[in-house]
């Protein structure tokens, strides 16, 4: 639960942006361009922090990096809301990307190395269920708390309204999470034996039992644990050994230590682009950017693109009909209807919208259930193939729209598919690294994948207005072709 709490809260952290792009364009006058940044510049801080919480996560704990990630996301959630200028805001949102992508990638290899091998691949999917409940509760949020009509003008450069307070609201859940996980929860055995905590291990196991079976630790019979000797070499009293880095600044300066910091991170580097592991990491790294290129982008740019369906609609009627989802993504705004004195402008998008996101959400939740099943009985492979290639197609068949309907459907099925996909990815990761280095295995995947998001957000929002067949063609490719890779 306490993993699945973590992942929805990272959920909710990722999608938050997506409803603050239509509510928040008239304080601080944004086009499909400053949109497009706002958008990308936390996928930015993920770039830049995944590959740094998956080095600490791998020497300094799994349980460190969720706790001190997730307070991170909440400070910068907190100070977003107060933040007077777009600038100001696009640095809040950096640190945002920065934190909550700690306890994205660390989620995990944390809840994998407390479950035995024939349970793992079930478990970790089970994730991909809170990731769904968090992209729910987002629109369900913002539908609650953007409608209000009200104004707070603390100092003369902030007006504060409803959409900061949404943003607020959607901080709160990383500080409650990650004070649970301080106070009642434990580092993973498998870390602690790698590290050579052996005699720590064995508590935290012993807990364990005692919690599951509700017997006596007494009754714990396991007395010595094997290091994975596949992974690990061992010292002469069974002991495993450490990269020869990772001991010598505990007492060092600070400038000594930080050397000692990137010579260990070398050797993790140098470990994962050589030998066996080379052609995994390349692998997990270009099918992950071509995921979330095209599932972030989308996801966080659909209540934009669902309030301009609207106002198309609005202004040719309900029943118009179009050639394709890019008609009415080159239609601005209409300036006389939706402009920034209109106070329903102001307070954010249109019922519907928030409607049709909620729809698009709920639309993952069969495929979230059914993820465990059918990678037990299907396959890891053959299962992300199968949602890769099919969101593509789904997302190439935007060009044949005709209606606000058909879109719906189609993006609940993108969203749906590609939700999984990600997750599906995961589950492989973790079976094929080990324990030393996983946590920045899946790191650096993650960091690939966020900077496909933020090519794909760039992309979006400068074409949008003037040839968005480009975008959506190019995620649709990308996701078709990265399923054929992997295969290999």
């Amino acid at each position: 639960m306490i993993c699945g709490s973590v992942y929805m809260t990272c959920a909710i952290g990722t999608t938050t942006l997506s409803f603050v792009l239509p509510a928040a364009e008239c304080d601080f006058t944004l086009d499909s361009a400053n949109k497009g940044e706002i958008n990308a510049t936390p996928l930015v801080g993920m770039i830049f922090g995944s590959y740094v919480w998956g080095s600490m996560a791998d020497t300094q704990g799994r349980k460190k990096v969720l706790v001190i990630s997730l307070t991170m996301d909440f400070i910068a959630g907190l100070l977003s809301s107060l933040a007077p200028n777009f600038i100001t805001f696009l640095i809040c949102r950096f640190f945002n990307g920065f934190g909550i992508i700690g306890a994205t990638s660390v989620c995990f290899p944390y809840l994998s190395e407390f479950l035995a091998f024939k349970h793992r691949d079930l478990n970790l999917c089970r994730l991909e269920i809170f990731w769904v409940l968090g992209v729910c509760a987002v629109p369900g949020l913002a539908w609650l708390l953007i409608p209000l009509k009200f104004t707070w003008t603390p100092y003369p450069e902030l007006t504060f309204r409803s959409w900061r307070l949404f943003v607020f609201f959607c901080g709160v859940p990383s500080l409650i999470i990650g004070l649970t996980l301080h106070f009642c929860f434990h580092e993973t055995p498998k870390f602690l034996l790698s590290q050579g905590h052996h005699d720590e291990a064995l508590a935290v196991l012993r807990k364990v039992f005692v919690f599951n079976k509700r017997r006596d630790p007494s009754e714990y019979c396991v007395r010595r644990l094997a290091a994975e000797t596949h992974n690990l070499q061992l010292n002469e009293d069974g002991s495993p050994m450490h990269f020869p880095h990772e001991h010598k600044g505990e007492k060092a300066s600070l400038g000594r230590r930080i050397v000692l910091r990137l010579e260990v991170l070398w050797d993790q580097n140098v470990a994962l682009f050589s030998g066996p592991l080379a052609k995994y990491t390349l692998l997990a790294c270009f099918i992950d950017f071509g995921i979330m290129s095209s599932y972030y982008t989308l996801m966080l740019w659909f209540p934009e693109l669902l309030e301009r369906f609207h106002s198309y609609n609005n202004l040719h009627g309900g029943d118009a009909q179009v050639s394709g989802v890019c008609d009415v993504m080159g239609v601005v705004l209409d300036p006389g209807a939706n402009n920034c004195t209109s106070p329903e402008h102001v307070h954010g998008p249109d019922n519907d919208v928030y409607l049709h996101t909620l729809i698009i959400g709920l639309s993952c939740l069969p495929t979230s259930f059914m993820l465990g099943y059918l990678v037990r009985k299907i396959g890891t492979r053959i299962m992300l193939m199968l949602f890769m290639t099919t969101s593509g197609i789904a997302i190439l068949c935007l060009h044949l729209i005709h209606n606000e309907m058909q879109n719906l459907v189609l993006s609940c099925v993108f969203e749906a598919l590609a939700s999984v996909a990600e997750a599906t990815l995961f589950c492989a990761v973790v079976h094929i690294f080990p324990t030393h280095l996983r946590a920045l295995a899946v790191s650096l995947t993650v960091t690939c994948g966020r900077i496909g998001a933020v090519l794909g957000n760039i992309l979006l929002g400068v074409l949008l207005d003037l040839s968005c067949e480009v975008p959506i063609t190019t995620f649709g490719v990308l996701l078709v072709g990265g399923s054929s890779k992997v295969g290999f």
